[in-house]
């Protein structure tokens, strides 16, 4: 906000004289009137936000800036002594994915797999890259636990040899690549992995994982649906846009995994129409069908619910993805290779629903 013109003549004289007669654009500026006997200087509208609303201290910034000529390495030089600028810390979801190792990359290759090969809601393969012939990757997703706020994530995993040209020394660079879903899933799982690889390769140094910030939600207990708030979710699940029904269907999955909203759940007829456009073939995004079929083998908890499986043939729907023909014809390999890494858990999720109609 502006101060008057009358409070800084009474912090400045002289100077303040000077820009008495500014006037403020539209956008809020302050700028001094044209006059050839007038110094041009331009007041922006924070300045007396950037200096905390010390009028006093915006004035002597200004005066310097007449006295440098507007030199805007001087004025960025002041600006900073009076205003340092302060840093916020990193947010977990990008904090760095990689590291620098010497161990040998076939050991730490095969560590690496084994270590995912043990994480729970992990499932992965691994083949060549595309651009190198030769060199394998990791093709992998992750369903972090419903517990833990939910979520997927699709990542790549691959070995990459650093060489410093100086001293002909080669470390290895081990590279976990975000593509797809979730950030704090990935991070999850990311920090998970290194904390076990450090257990056994000591050079990788001392890895402090990021403290859980879902642990304090746990502390207000599971969140409940109502009608308003479930209205709003099933909003954005119903979208006409694939990522914003992707965001839809993750939160009510999540929210499908607590048993009070499950009965809940069971009576929304509009919930039943969404599942059954969601599960559609033609649709084919594996990680719309991953959340439907998730909601879906939440909800066959509920007998009610197991009645409108059968009823609207949805269990057919199921049935088709499960037998690996959920996608429209046509599609790419890089396509049909995640999803069918996706189809892993659906074809848990199935066998969950079929094991609640026993």
């Amino acid at each position: 906000m502006l101060h008057n013109t009358d409070d800084l003549k009474n912090d400045s004289g002289s100077f303040a004289k000077k820009v008495s007669n500014q006037t403020a654009d539209p956008e809020g500026h302050v700028r001094k009137e044209s006059s050839p006997t007038n110094v041009k200087i331009v007041l922006e509208r924070t300045m007396i936000k950037d200096f905390g609303g010390d009028v006093a201290n915006a004035l002597k910034f200004l005066e310097t800036q007449e006295k440098t000529k507007t030199n805007p390495l001087k004025l960025a030089q002041e600006k900073t002594k009076a205003n340092p600028l302060k840093l916020v810390p990193v947010p977990a979801y990008i904090s760095a994915s990689h590291f620098i190792s010497k161990v040998d990359e076939n050991e730490l290759w095969k560590d690496i797999q084994q270590i995912l090969s043990k994480k729970k809601g992990v499932d992965f393969e691994t083949g060549d890259h595309p651009k190198f012939p030769g060199s394998e990757r990791i093709y992998a997703v992750f369903h972090r636990c419903p517990k833990d706020s939910g979520g997927s994530c699709q990542f790549n995993v691959q070995i990459f040899c650093q060489e410093n040209k100086e001293t002909k020394e080669s470390n290895n660079l081990v590279e976990f690549q975000h593509r797809s879903g979730s950030s704090w899933a990935f991070q999850t799982l990311f920090q998970g992995v290194m904390v076990s690889l450090q257990k056994k390769h000591h050079d990788l140094g001392q890895f402090n994982p990021q403290t859980n910030e879902d642990q304090e939600l746990k502390r207000f207990g599971p969140i409940l649906l109502d009608i308003e708030t479930f209205n709003s979710i099933f909003s954005i699940a119903d979208s006409e846009f694939v990522d914003v029904v992707k965001e839809g269907m993750e939160i009510l999955a999540v929210f499908s995994s607590i048993k009070e909203n499950q009965e809940f759940l069971q009576e929304r007829s509009e919930l039943v129409g969404l599942l059954k456009k969601t599960l559609d073939k033609e649709v084919g995004d594996y990680i719309i069908q991953h959340h439907a079929t998730v909601i879906s083998a939440n909800l066959s908890t509920q007998e009610k619910f197991r009645e409108i499986l059968t009823r609207e043939k949805i269990m057919d729907q199921l049935d088709v993805i499960d037998e690996g023909q959920g996608y429209p014809a046509g599609m790419s390999e890089d396509f049909k290779r995640i999803y069918c890494l996706y189809l892993k858990d659906m074809k848990r999720q199935i066998r969950k629903i079929r094991k609640n109609f026993q």
